[in-house]
């Protein structure tokens, strides 16, 4: 199976990035799911199957022989086949206007405003410096696209503006991905993601991932997933094989 259809995350970069991110690449745990043949032990492996075609990969039926349980894993799918007024129709109602409001967005060739927009909103860095560079080499292999949102306090001083969101989405000719997000308090990202959207959609991508949802838990994730289902789209299920707990 071409894992690529699936999913723009294995790159040779994103190894790198995961390198970085987890120190921990040897033994198979990553901050996203794992698919790949590493020579990780099956109880080591972290797995997404896609499914492809409705049906179990080779690597799934391997570690089921080995005793691994898969759970289902949910995402939100939208099909950018269809046309942008197709799109803006299957937003939730209330998104509609908020999209509507056309803030000043721009895609971004250099990484470094984000950062330090996700350093201020998080109040200090929560990874390093190198992981960003390697999003920065993402960006100029284009494997990744960065979008920022900003205003101008000042119509009188049109050089300075304000950082008020941005947001990753890494892309590859089948799929676009939402990968981080942030913006300041008081202000949405539903403009910045609908923009997102439709630059992938121009890029030529089918479909964009809105990313995993969740339906019970913390009430934290249940409503970042109806946040994310507001943008329209489907509900796909994948299996997913979880590192065994210690």
């Amino acid at each position: 199976m071409d894992i690529t259809k699936y999913t723009p995350l294995y790159t040779k970069l994103d190894e790198e990035y995961q390198v970085l991110y987890t120190h921990n690449f040897t033994e198979g745990w990553f901050s996203r799911s794992y698919v790949g043949d590493w020579g990780i032990l099956p109880q080591e492996a972290w797995y997404l199957d896609y499914l492809d075609s409705g049906k179990l990969s080779q690597v799934s039926l391997e570690l089921i022989k080995c005793g691994r349980k898969p759970r289902p894993y949910y995402t939100q799918v939208i099909d950018l086949s269809k046309t942008e007024e197709e799109l803006h129709h299957d937003l939730r109602k209330s998104y509609k206007s908020l999209v509507n409001k056309n803030p000043i967005i721009s895609v971004m060739s250099d990484i470094e405003p984000i950062r330090k927009l996700h350093v201020k909103m998080y109040g200090g860095e929560t990874r390093s410096k190198e992981t960003w560079f390697v999003q920065q080499k993402m960006i100029w292999a284009k494997e990744l696209f960065a979008l920022m949102q900003v205003r101008f306090p000042n119509i009188n001083r049109p050089d300075l503006c304000e950082p008020e969101a941005g947001g990753l989405f890494y892309y590859n000719e089948h799929i676009c991905y939402y990968g981080v997000g942030c913006s300041v308090e008081g202000v949405g990202s539903h403009a910045l993601i609908w923009r997102a959207i439709l630059h992938a959609k121009k890029l030529g991508c089918r479909w964009f991932d809105m990313g995993q949802q969740v339906f019970d838990g913390s009430e934290k994730d249940v409503n970042i997933s109806k946040f994310k289902r507001g943008f329209g789209g489907e509900t796909r299920v994948y299996l997913e094989f979880e590192k065994d707990k210690e």
